[in-house]
């Protein structure tokens, strides 16, 4: 397989093929199937016209499952810097489009404060320098300001009481990420080896401009610097039923990230790539935290 062309534009490490299509499809269900939900219960779903943006996209299945549980007024847009692996427009529902995106530029002004909810998984090889407070602070920008799920009085409460309320909850934000650096090796007797699975794991930190990054732990402070509300950090290690699908999907991971490289050091990972299957058929694999963080935008009101 060629090694993937740089582009030093595009933060996305991976390949956009078929085969890794298909991995982040199955890579969704896997999330879907261990948190149990596709949006979290405390982020309202119902309201008419709701406006939603799935950003880094990739294949668009997030937005593509989310659409049957919403409100068919609610409009669903994907955002990608690239699109290579998103369906034909054709043969997408009426309320979903993609648009091309880059959390790395500035703002379009038409997106600036105009979705309720704002969906984000998996950027830990996308940020850059170990912090996500850039992004962070780009996808904040994104969110409504509260006029449109929270933009009349409560009952009971005048508009005097309402106008003088100092913060009023604005879009939610939800993010999923991995711990990565705190994954546990879980082997079905203690004997097996993983020293290939270890030796994989550092061949593989080693060729990232961005080393396995430790920021996904604390994404929920860094949500309450940003001034959020109401954040709830959901995080769940791996179901055993279900670890040996989320750890062929990191060895997949794993392989397209040593076939970006060449020459010998292609050929000596690939060696130990072979023998970390091996070794995971015989029962050993990471056991990785899955996480979903949520938040709303806080906004100060004009007094």
């Amino acid at each position: 397989m060629a090694a993937k062309e740089e582009n030093p534009s595009d933060p996305y490490v991976l390949n956009r093929n078929v085969a890794a299509t298909a991995r982040l499809n199955l890579q969704h269900y896997i999330w879907k199937e261990e948190m149990g939900y596709l949006l979290h219960p405390s982020i309202p779903n119902d309201r008419e016209n709701l406006r939603v943006a799935d950003v880094g996209t990739g294949t668009g299945i997030w937005l593509l499952d989310i659409a049957h549980n919403l409100p068919a007024s609610a409009q669903l847009e994907g955002l990608d810097i690239s699109l290579d692996q998103t369906p034909p427009t054709s043969w997408l529902p009426p309320n979903v489009s993609f648009h091309h995106f880059n959390i790395f530029h500035e703002i379009p002004e038409d997106l600036v404060e105009q979705y309720d909810i704002v969906h984000v998984r998996l950027l830990i090889l996308v940020v850059q320098n170990n912090s996500p407070v850039p992004v962070l602070r780009q996808l904040l920008k994104l969110l409504s300001i509260g006029s449109s799920l929270f933009g009349v009085p409560k009952k009971n409460q005048s508009f005097t009481e309402f106008w003088s309320w100092p913060a009023e909850p604005g879009g939610y934000l939800q993010w999923g990420e991995i711990d990565l650096p705190n994954r546990r090796l879980v082997k079905t007797d203690s004997q097996n080896s993983s020293q290939s699975l270890e030796e994989l794991r550092d061949g593989v930190s080693a060729l990232l401009r961005s080393p396995y990054s430790s920021w996904p732990a604390d994404l929920a402070e860094k949500y309450e610097m940003q001034g959020m509300m109401n954040v709830i950090a959901d995080k769940r290690w791996m179901r055993l039923e279900y670890l040996s699908f989320v750890h062929a999907n990191h060895l997949l991971i794993q392989d397209e990230i040593i076939n970006r490289v060449a020459g010998e050091k292609m050929a000596q990972l690939q060696e130990v790539y072979a023998d970390a299957v091996v070794e995971s058929r015989k029962g050993a694999a990471w056991n990785v935290m899955h996480m979903y963080t949520v938040g709303q935008k806080a906004v100060k009101k004009a007094q």
